[in-house]
């Protein structure tokens, strides 16, 4: 008769639903903002106003920028999570996007600038579902560390240990700032962002279109280059930048 060890059942059923859970989270936790512009092509502007240009893609875990061609034997650029520090802002011309882009972003533009009841019900309903979220990822996270001790121990190692940290990890990064009753009331409408880099003081106008942990994302800027003012869409890093006043 074949023995089943309990401990090595619990340990390994613990490992499945840790993966599968961690895989869900991964895959819901893309940033709203940079989700917005993946894809398209756009300036990354970073420390020391360097700028990259290519095409982005977005994941979980931070963004790669694409080169249309090689510079210097490079082919893209990856910057990671715990590197966003290092943005200034992200830009996406107009001008510079593909026309099933264009089309993409015209439409976001109509249905962003003073939202209709629907539009605003059903953001009301998200938001809803988001606190839900969050409130549920840390009842998980407060569980998974009153049972961290109490799960049985196989060998010589606690096999859950590592699970239990990534999950936890996984669940702090996930739950962020989902909702944010102050921007929520001026979505859609137009603000000013005081943009303080280094000292350095900008003030941009433009459409508030979405906000996350890490970025605030505005519509239709005219943003200044050269001197010449160009239609553009700019997510800025919430760390430099401070939404504070209606512009309309």
């Amino acid at each position: 008769m074949i023995r089943i060890d309990l401990s090595f059942m619990i340990t390994l059923a613990f490992i499945i639903l840790s993966t599968v859970l961690i895989a869900f989270i991964r895959r819901k936790n893309l940033d709203k903002c940079l989700r917005d512009f993946n894809k398209d092509n756009i300036n990354l502007v970073i420390n020391e106003d360097i700028t990259f240009i290519g095409k982005l893609r977005v994941e979980n875990t931070g963004f790669e920028l694409v080169f249309q061609k090689m510079i210097a034997y490079n082919a893209s650029y990856i910057l990671y999570k715990n590197e966003f520090a290092n943005i200034k802002y992200i830009i996406r011309y107009y001008e510079d996007q593909t026309e099933k882009s264009k089309k993409r972003r015209e439409w976001s533009l109509k249905n962003t600038y003073h939202p209709s009841l629907i539009k605003k019900m059903i953001r009301n309903i998200q938001n809803s579902f988001r606190i839900l979220r969050d409130s549920l990822l840390e009842v998980i996270n407060l569980i998974i560390g009153s049972s961290k001790n109490k799960l049985p121990i196989v060998g010589s190692f606690n096999y859950q240990d590592k699970y239990m940290t990534q999950i936890k990890k996984e669940i702090v990064d996930a739950v962020g700032t989902s909702y944010e009753p102050l921007l929520e009331k001026i979505i859609g409408k137009k603000v000013v962002i005081i943009f303080n880099y280094n000292g350095t003081i900008e003030k941009f106008i433009g459409i508030l279109k979405e906000y996350s942990t890490d970025f605030i994302q505005l519509l239709n800027v005219q943003y200044e280059e050269h001197n010449v003012f160009i239609n553009s869409d700019v997510i800025f890093l919430r760390k430099y930048a401070t939404v504070k006043h209606l512009a309309e």
